[in-house]
């Protein structure tokens, strides 16, 4: 069997039986845009004297920086909601993925494929750090779309130009390409983490989750009591929020930042790529003892996986 038909046979799989990976974001996407359009009716947005009105007149007398600047936090402001969002995604993606087809007794039907458990592990691993960030990614950036939609039916029920005043200077690839390195970056990162859960998975004969939690809690608490440290918690606090330290310049604080008088401080199109810190990323010693982690734990998952009787 073609390797590349096998591998989008595996992923088009845990898109099949994780409904959630899809169905989350696009449900996030989806209230928000209700949200946005509730707003945009309860605020006349489309009448002439309405909030359509306000929104014409302040971006113009903005500048062409500030208007950037203020469509940029008007778009960055439905990130954080996905973030979250996909790392619910995939805390119970992880946990879930290895342990499931036993519940379910499918690992038989697939383990009579040719197809080896290092394939399928990997796979799982695959969509847990790829799939998932570039499918939130997308209704991230279907949303922000929707988002300019609404404003330019606010902006031409005033009767302004919506393509000077909220197109042109919407950053939309920039942000794009900022958000989906951002989610890669943070998955990879993430990675020991993901490897451990995928290794709870397949350990587990029940509560997987509690499997990959109770450990980490005993560890920690034990530190905790003997050392009065928490290294152990520490360090799984920085694997979920450390990407920012590593992965961006100390400026990204600046994306949502404000100035005294409380107008949005410009943040140009060029800026917002500059955030993005590549070198520290790849030349991070964490990022790569992480990833050696990961493998680790992900080859300890292939080998339960492969001798675990199931019959």
């Amino acid at each position: 069997m073609n390797t590349l038909r096998v591998w989008l046979m595996l992923l088009r799989r845990e898109t099949w039986e994780h409904r959630a990976i899809v169905l989350a974001p696009a449900i996030v996407a989806g209230l928000t845009a209700l949200l946005m359009l509730a707003g945009l009716v309860q605020g006349r947005g489309l009448s002439r004297d309405g909030a359509g009105l306000y929104l014409v007149q302040g971006l113009g007398l903005m500048s062409p920086d500030q208007r950037e600047a203020s469509l940029t936090v008007l778009l960055t402001g439905v990130v954080p909601l996905f973030a979250l969002t996909m790392v619910i995604v995939i805390l119970f993606y992880a946990v879930d993925a290895l342990y499931s087809e036993r519940r379910d007794r499918s690992i038989l039907f697939w383990k009579s494929l040719p197809v080896t458990d290092t394939a399928t592990v990997l796979a799982k691993l695959v969509t847990a750090t790829v799939v998932i960030p570039l499918v939130t990614v997308v209704f991230v950036a279907i949303t922000q779309v929707v988002t300019l939609l609404m404003a330019t039916m606010m902006v031409w029920g005033a009767e302004g130009d919506a393509w000077s005043l909220v197109w042109v200077p919407a950053p939309l690839f920039s942000l794009w390409t900022l958000l989906g390195y951002f989610m890669l970056a943070a998955a990879l990162w993430c990675a020991p983490l993901i490897g451990w859960l995928l290794l709870a998975s397949a350990w587990a004969r029940k509560a997987p989750l509690l499997w990959a939690t109770l450990p980490v809690v005993i560890a920690g608490q034990l530190e905790l009591l003997a050392f009065g440290t928490t290294g152990i918690y520490g360090l799984v606090g920085d694997r979920v929020v450390g990407v920012f330290r590593v992965a961006f310049r100390p400026d990204i604080r600046t994306l949502m930042q404000v100035d005294g008088e409380g107008g949005v401080q410009a943040v140009a199109t060029d800026r917002l790529l500059a955030l993005i810190d590549l070198p520290g990323l790849l030349s991070a010693p964490g990022l790569w003892f992480g990833l050696a982690v990961a493998l680790v734990l992900v080859v300890l998952a292939i080998f339960i996986r492969r001798y675990r009787d199931e019959s």
